[in-house]
């Protein structure tokens, strides 16, 4: 959407210093690092309680569908759950498939996924940059990109690769019409 196409009531009023800009209504509240995604890298630590010994760690990825492949057990779904949750869902499954019969399951947030994201224009340090997923919102991503130049302006624009139409012919940086060769 421009400017020039919203109706009145909808117009933000013209600043008269740019640099007095409030960004911090840019920022918005982050996904806590405890509930699970895909691309998450999990610490599952799993003890039949027999001995102190009898400990399983290993390091797991959620996968795609929300799933942590574990060896023995399989996959489990985990995707959307708080890591007490994660546990119980591992738990229940060693339980049903009869691998345990009171397993002491703990699960913890190795790392969490990053998305990469590509800052241009009036910024300091403009490139490619990593945002945790919990925190990835423009405030950060200006922060992260080394604050505004001098220069900058007071339009922002905001693009997803995923959504830009495939059969258009269109530069999606400069906007302009493409001719086909």
């Amino acid at each position: 959407y421009h400017a020039t196409a919203l109706p009145e009531q909808y117009v933000a009023k013209p600043m008269e210093n740019a640099r007095l800009l409030d960004l911090s209504k840019l920022a918005v509240k982050g996904v806590g690092n405890d509930y699970i995604d895909n691309g998450d890298v999990l610490e599952v630590s799993i003890a039949a309680g027999l001995s102190k010994e009898d400990v399983s760690t290993l390091n797991v990825r959620v996968n795609q569908e929300g799933e942590a492949q574990i060896p023995l057990i399989g996959n489990v779904p985990v995707g959307g759950l708080d890591l007490e949750g994660a546990e119980q869902a591992i738990s229940n499954t060693c339980t049903q498939q009869g691998l345990y019969t009171n397993p002491q399951v703990t699960v913890t947030m190795k790392r969490q996924r990053e998305n990469r994201i590509t800052v241009l224009g009036a910024v300091k340090e403009p490139g490619v940059i990593k945002i945790p997923r919990g925190n990835c919102d423009l405030l950060s991503a200006i922060t992260i990109a080394g604050g505004l130049t001098e220069d900058a302006g007071t339009n922002v624009e905001i693009r997803h690769p995923g959504t830009i139409n495939r059969s258009c012919k269109r530069d999606p940086i400069a906007g302009k019409s493409r001719k086909s060769v």
